[in-house]
């Protein structure tokens, strides 16, 4: 995920962890719950769970300038591992969140209609969209003559047929990936909205 990404999602998150502290983590009705699973969320795990997307997105940017620093500074290797710790440490939050907002009991009514459960379902979206959005963008650039933003500033030097494709368009997937699982988390909230 592009670290980009990363920094909005942390960012919003930190808007409305502190904008409404309170209201955010408010779960209504939720004296009536009696599920096990749900009371643990309701009670503790949910400022856990949030509190661990968001260190994992700063950890996550961190990696990520850090790799690119070493990589600069002719450190491959180091700056190979800063890359694989990042993804690491992401897919490894997106599980713990995804299984920790996994349960049954409780939904309908009381869980669903907080506003974090709302923003733990959109950190786990952002993740899955970005994976679609890899795909389309390969459907799309193996459908279309493909011309990286590179080439279109006059940099490329036709390095195309020179390179590997996925090398190649390297900048672009990470634009376009930004692009749509922006768009696509702004049209789910807008369709998925409670009233």
């Amino acid at each position: 995920m592009h670290p980009l990404l990363h920094l909005s999602l942390l960012t919003s998150c930190v808007i409305l962890y502190s904008y409404d502290n309170d209201k955010f983590f408010a779960v209504p009705n939720a004296g009536q719950c009696t599920d096990k699973a749900a009371t643990a969320f309701i009670e503790t795990e949910k400022k856990w769970l949030v509190g661990y997307a968001s260190c994992a997105h700063l950890l996550a940017v961190i990696f990520h300038y850090m790799s690119d620093l070493l990589i600069g500074q002719d450190r491959k290797v180091l700056g190979q591992l800063c890359k694989l710790a990042k993804v690491f440490l992401y897919v490894s939050s997106v599980f713990v969140v995804q299984t920790g907002i996994m349960f049954d009991g409780c939904r309908e009514g009381i869980v669903d209609q907080s506003q974090v459960m709302a923003w733990l379902n959109v950190e786990i979206l952002a993740f899955y969209l970005n994976i679609v959005a890899m795909g389309v963008f390969l459907l799309l650039s193996s459908c279309k003559k493909f011309k990286s933003i590179r080439e279109r500033m006059g940099w490329g030097a036709d390095s195309r047929k020179t390179m590997d494709f996925l090398t190649y368009c390297k900048d672009d997937i990470h634009w376009f990936c930004l692009w749509f699982t922006q768009l696509m988390l702004c049209v789910l909230a807008l369709v998925m909205r409670t009233k």
